[in-house]
């Protein structure tokens, strides 16, 4: 008979144990039982609800669940076919391993592609549901779901956010690496070629 959820050894002849470790119960069983939900440490005689306000994420040191970050805005899946809207939340991030309680994504019935334009069906340049938003500076169309680009067209930058964002000062041409300082001792009096004024 083993004895090892015991506190102290137990009887050899029954199994009896005096106490359980913590995380386990039934002292008259050898202590063979994890702790029920809502319950931790020695004996299992502590409440969950005591300290995290909600069952524990351990039954021997009461550690409490990690808390889901809010919930992101609903969307439509990236299949056409489905009408369902999807919507996801992260756990803790400012937490290495962090565990939460509780599904990490939900879906519900929608009028996705229903009553909107597929991203699929999007025209060039043009991107997401009912095909609202514009990648007009990617040098390529973009990707039809997220509005990510290969490559920015000359004078633009940040091509994994849609190229939206416009060379800043003293740079230009393609992912803004020209340097107008070097063309031109000053700012440069467009960001496409580096033209100096």
């Amino acid at each position: 008979m083993s004895c090892e959820n015991c506190v102290n050894d137990c009887d050899k002849f029954t199994g009896l144990c005096e106490t359980c470790k913590a995380g386990f119960t039934d002292p008259a069983t050898g202590c063979r039982k994890s702790c029920p939900d809502y319950t931790y440490g020695i004996d299992c005689k502590l409440s969950c609800i005591d300290v995290c306000s909600d069952d524990c994420l351990s039954r021997v040191t009461g550690q409490c669940y990690d808390v889901f970050e809010p919930w992101h805005e609903w969307h439509c899946s990236r299949s056409c076919l489905d009408t369902k809207a999807y919507r996801e939340r992260v756990c803790d991030r400012s937490k290495p391993g962090s565990v939460c309680k509780g599904n990490k994504s939900e879906s519900k019935e929608s009028s996705c592609y229903v009553e909107i334009t597929c991203p699929n069906n999007c025209d060039p340049f043009k991107w997401g549901d009912d095909c609202v938003y514009s990648c007009e500076h990617c040098e390529h169309d973009c990707e039809k779901f997220t509005g990510v680009c290969q490559q920015c067209k000359p004078g633009y930058k940040n091509p994994k956010k849609g190229c939206l964002e416009e060379c800043g000062r003293f740079f230009y041409g393609y992912n803004c690496e020209g340097d107008c300082t070097l063309k031109c001792g000053a700012d440069c009096a467009e960001k496409v070629y580096g033209r100096c004024s």
